[in-house]
């Protein structure tokens, strides 16, 4: 977690998905007579994208896909009502593959071949009010070894505008902070109090909102931060972490005069070291909490 991304906050995160859970046949129509190129934008697989039962993520989209229970679910929020034209974005490697295409309660198929990347239509859906669309994307046949390399979704029509919000690129490696998913921080105006010894605060995770891999941050500031996570579907942990002041992301070259010092610990907590985003110490402990129940954090 970098330095700058923690504040003082309570958070609570809501996420809603618009994606159909029915299906409706639907047959796209030719790609030259079809192609709906306003407000076109090219949605990358590398950072806005999430694989299920198989295929990989990489920089260069969705790659090693060849199960056919392989769901790899693309995620755009848009901010008006309108149409939505699709088009995926894909090096078949001459593989002759049959495409499943679900977004908004409605599926779509398409038929891709030859090698290099091409652009497949898959046709036009519906948006009823803005937020966030899922894409949904499985294949269902193919002649070769995989479906081949999906690189990118291309979304067009009047639902897409530009504020339409996704990662773009990866510049400054974006794809992995924005798979990492959104963040709220809220911050209190500490103007005038002077210098502050303890800090309290609650947090409460709504029901279903206790996502894997989900960070929900009670006390954040600058030097580190305290709260609660979702590590897996059997453990979830109360973790302090603290930042040394020394810049690497190798805890063991932070010099000793630097380094952060563990003065004492309770029962069960577990106690070490971090890097990769900056380095310092961390402590832990695992604790079943459950979203809907609320928590009280203190740190001195």
């Amino acid at each position: 977690m970098r330095r700058q991304f923690f504040t003082v906050s309570t958070l609570y995160l809501f996420l809603v998905l618009f994606s159909g859970c029915g299906q409706q046949k639907m047959h796209p129509t030719d790609t030259a007579a079809s192609a709906n190129t306003h407000n076109k934008i090219q949605v990358p697989i590398g950072g806005n994208a999430w694989a299920r039962d198989g295929g990989q993520i990489e920089e260069a989209g969705l790659v090693n896909w060849s199960d056919t229970r392989t769901v790899c679910t693309v995620y755009l929020r848009l901010e008006q009502a309108g149409s939505l034209h699709i088009a995926l974005q894909l090096d078949p490697q001459n593989s002759n593959s049959r495409i499943q295409v679900t977004a908004l309660g409605k599926s779509a198929e398409v038929t891709a071949s030859g090698a290099g990347k091409q652009s497949f239509d898959a046709g036009e859906w519906q948006v009823s009010r803005a937020g966030y669309a899922a894409v949904e994307i499985r294949g269902l046949t193919r002649s070769g070894a995989d479906f081949g390399v999906l690189s990118a979704v291309a979304a067009s029509g009047t639902a897409v505008t530009r504020d339409a919000a996704y990662v773009q690129n990866n510049d400054d490696h974006y794809f992995y902070w924005g798979r990492r998913g959104p963040s709220v921080h809220l911050n209190y105006n500490t103007d005038g109090l002077g210098d502050i010894e303890w800090f309290y605060s609650e947090i409460t995770v709504p029901a279903g909102n206790d996502v894997m891999g989900s960070y929900f941050m009670a006390d954040g500031f600058g030097e580190g931060y305290f709260g609660m996570q979702v590590n897996s579907e059997t453990e979830r942990r109360v973790l302090f972490s603290v930042w040394s002041p020394y810049q690497t992301d190798d805890p063991l070259s932070i010099p000793a005069d630097q380094q952060i010092a563990m003065l004492k610990k309770g029962e069960g907590v577990h106690t070490g070291e971090f890097g990769n985003e900056g380095a310092g110490g961390q402590s832990y402990l695992v604790f079943p909490w459950k979203a809907g129940n609320t928590y009280r954090f203190l740190l001195r």
